[in-house]
């Protein structure tokens, strides 16, 4: 698989956001547990809350997109994939600020805002390592790279085969 810190950085926040959203929603709708699990307490009432569980879905499904775009083979796909990768971890990054910054509603989401802060920066150093390492090749780089192999090995002396294929005469006393 192309590209697994990224697919590993992009599906972890995907299940936080998609489950935090889904949880979001049924707090909001008065549920207190789901499938016999109890689920925490909404991070917003009202608005607040509808607000948070749509940024917390959208950011999702975005992730979802980039995911899917990445792990294709059309090179145009992947680079929007990037884009999009990029603007989901963008999105969560500045819920996290904002947690950090402004407090409720969306430090209620984020339990530790700091190892929150953490996840982000582990990710976007996948999402920039893996757009670097995955970088397209250039058909003119291939060329130069190729040339330059051919002038190292015409630069290199070659010696003459018959003087290694001549076996010296001792019968004439030469040696």
């Amino acid at each position: 698989m192309a590209r697994l810190p990224t697919n590993f950085a992009l599906s972890l926040w995907l299940g936080f956001l998609g489950v935090t959203g889904l949880s979001e929603l049924a707090g909001l709708a008065g549920k207190s547990t789901l499938l016999g699990h109890a689920l925490e307490a909404p991070a917003g009432q009202g608005m607040r809350g509808v607000f948070i569980a749509v940024v917390m879905l959208g950011t999702a499904a975005l992730l979802a997109c980039a995911l899917a775009m990445l792990n294709t083979a059309d090179e145009r796909r992947v680079r929007m994939g990037e884009v999009l990768a990029f603007g989901g971890i963008g999105i969560a990054t500045s819920m996290v600020v904002a947690g950090l910054l402004f407090g409720e509603p969306f430090a209620n989401v984020f339990d530790r805002i700091d190892l929150a802060l953490w996840s982000v920066a582990l990710s976007l150093l996948a999402l920039g390592f893996d757009t670097v390492v995955h970088a397209p090749d250039d058909e003119e780089d291939d060329l130069a790279f190729r040339k330059a192999l051919l002038e190292i090995e015409a630069s290199i002396p070659r010696e003459r085969q018959d003087r290694y294929m001549k076996t010296p005469d001792t019968s004439a006393g030469e040696v």
